[in-house]
C-alpha cells in the first residue's frame, strides 16, 4: 500500500532482436550516472517480455504522455493480447537504431544496450546504457501512476478537456 502511494511515470519497455519482439509497462526506471549515460530497469522475472529483454540484450524506453491509457494498460497485460498485437499499427510504431520498437509519440525514448543484469527477488535489475535519447516538447502532459491507476502528472490548463 505505501507504494501505491509513490506516483511514478508510466513507461513501455520494448525489444527486438534473435529473441523476438516484446514489450512490458513499467514504472521501475530510473538514471543511474550522466557519464557514461546509464540507467536501470527493472522487470519482473517471470513477464515474458523481461525474458526477451534479457535475451536480445537491447531495450528502448518509451516514456508515455498522458492519452495513452489503452497502450499502458495492454502491454501490462489487460485484455490477455499476445505480444504481436500489443504493437497497434495506428500507434505507428518505428523501430530505434538498435531495433526496439519506439514510439514516436513518447515524451522521452531511451535506446539502450543491456551491460549488466542482477537478480533480486521477483525482478531482473538491467543496467543499462543509452546509445540514443529522444524527446518531445514539453507542452505535452505525461502519464503517472499512483493508487493502482493512471494520472495526469498535472492540473489540466483552463479549457482543457480530460477523459
Amino acid at each position: 500500500n505505501a507504494m501505491a502511494a509513490v506516483p511514478a511515470p508510466v513507461h513501455v519497455i520494448t525489444t527486438d532482436g534473435a529473441a523476438g519482439k516484446g514489450g512490458v509497462t513499467a514504472t521501475a526506471f530510473t538514471a543511474i550516472t550522466d557519464e557514461p549515460p546509464t540507467v536501470l530497469v527493472c522487470l519482473n522475472r517471470n513477464s515474458y517480455a523481461a525474458g526477451l529483454v534479457k535475451a536480445n540484450g537491447t531495450l528502448a524506453v518509451n516514456t508515455l504522455p498522458d492519452g495513452m491509457h489503452e497502450t499502458a494498460g495492454r502491454f501490462a497485460g489487460v485484455g490477455k493480447l499476445a505480444m504481436p498485437y500489443r504493437f497497434m499499427p495506428e500507434e505507428d510504431w518505428q523501430q530505434s537504431p538498435h531495433g526496439a520498437p519506439i514510439l514516436p509519440n513518447a515524451l522521452a525514448i531511451f535506446d539502450c544496450r543491456i551491460q549488466e543484469v542482477q537478480e533480486m527477488g521477483t525482478h531482473f535489475l538491467f543496467f543499462c546504457t543509452v546509445e540514443t535519447s529522444m524527446s518531445r516538447a514539453p507542452s505535452h502532459e505525461g502519464m503517472i501512476y499512483h493508487q493502482r491507476g493512471y494520472k495526469f502528472t498535472s492540473v489540466p490548463r483552463a479549457g482543457a478537456s480530460t477523459p
